[in-house]
Order: C-alpha cells, then sequence, then structure tokens
C-alpha cells in the first residue's frame, strides 16, 4: 500500500476504533448508540487527528514532490539525521501512524 494510502486508511481505522469505544461505553450506561450527543462527541475526539493527518500527509507530498536542489539537500540530510537516531525516527515513524492526540482505548488493546 502506498503510504499516502496507508495515511487514510489508518485514519479510518481510528475513526472506528473511536466510535466503537464510543458504542461500548452507550451501551454500558445504556443509553441510544445513535443520540446526537454520541455523535458530536465522536465528530469532537476525532477533529484533532483528522487534521493533523491530512495536514502531515499534504506536507510529505509537497516534500517529497519538489525537486528543487536546496530542498533535495535538506531533505537527504533530514533522512539521515533520522536514520542516525532511533529516537527521533521512532517518534517520526509513530506520527507517521497517527500515534497522537486523542486515541482509542481500543486501539491500544492487545
Amino acid at each position: 500500500m502506498h503510504p499516502l494510502g496507508a495515511q487514510g486508511f489508518n485514519l479510518g481505522l481510528r475513526d472506528a476504533l473511536t466510535l466503537a469505544e464510543l458504542l461500548r461505553e452507550a451501551q454500558a450506561a445504556a443509553t441510544d448508540p445513535g443520540a446526537a450527543d454520541l455523535l458530536a462527541r465522536h465528530v469532537e475526539r476525532r477533529a484533532g487527528d483528522r487534521h493533523a493527518t491530512t495536514s502531515f500527509s499534504d506536507d510529505l507530498v509537497r516534500l517529497m514532490g519538489n525537486d528543487v536542489l536546496p530542498l533535495r539537500l535538506a531533505r537527504s540530510l533530514g533522512f539521515h539525521v533520522l536514520d542516525r537516531f532511533p529516537p527521533l525516527k521512532r517518534r517520526f515513524a509513530l506520527r507517521g501512524m497517527g500515534w497522537r492526540g486523542d486515541v482509542s482505548t481500543l486501539g491500544l488493546m492487545r
């Protein structure tokens, strides 16, 4: 799967996991799973991640699709630095996978 396609796929999974979590809470509380406030909570919880993921994907396309020499050199240097510093590389990878903000507890289960 192309990395940008994977961004959308992962975003959809996180949307579904958050909705499942909210539906589980509604079931436990014996409340309406289609209630407007529950759906509004889903939209609110997912807004930040949705915005961050689309911005990250857009920025990545712009960065990788530009062949201007100074940018190519800066890009190469950036990847070299990431490769040499595993904690920074891990942080970048986790951001790419969407592990930021309000993550559903269902996504953390093993």
